[in-house]
């Protein structure tokens, strides 16, 4: 597990080239990110985030957004409503996956992680937000 204090200089380098985003209204406009650091392996990196809604024929998720981060090893989706909530949270491995596809449209972009189980669909992702969560996915899909 790593430290709160690891999380944040992770979230600071990933943020640096874009000085319109406040790692203080990250954390509190999106309460799971107080909680990333008890999810996060010792050794694992964050490579982006980005927030959106999900769904799946095989799972029933929460209404509402979710933290959906990119890690060099897996992909973390955090749901914590408030901080009078608990933490809901899942991953997926990256050698679970059999395929990444995404889509942009005029103001939101969606992603479906194809594993072997299920799909999941993560829409409603902002498309600045992924612009740069598309960088670590284009990595990611040279590996699949």
């Amino acid at each position: 597990m790593q430290t709160q204090e690891e999380v944040k200089t992770q979230i600071k380098t990933l943020i640096e080239n874009y000085p319109s985003v406040s790692i203080e209204l990250l954390y509190t406009y999106f309460p799971a990110f107080n909680q990333l650091h008890e999810i996060l392996l010792d050794n694992e990196l964050m490579k982006a985030y980005c927030f959106g809604n999900l769904e799946s024929s095989e799972q029933k998720f929460k209404a509402g957004k979710w933290l959906i981060v990119c890690t060099d090893k897996r992909f973390l989706f955090l749901q914590k409503a408030s901080l009078l909530f608990d933490l809901t949270h899942f991953d997926i491995k990256f050698e679970d996956l059999k395929s990444i596809k995404t889509k942009v449209g005029w103001f939101f972009a969606e992603m479906n992680l194809q594993t072997f189980s299920s799909i999941i669909r993560a829409f409603h992702i902002g498309k600045k937000d992924f612009k740069f969560f598309s960088i670590a996915l284009d990595a990611l899909a040279s590996t699949l």
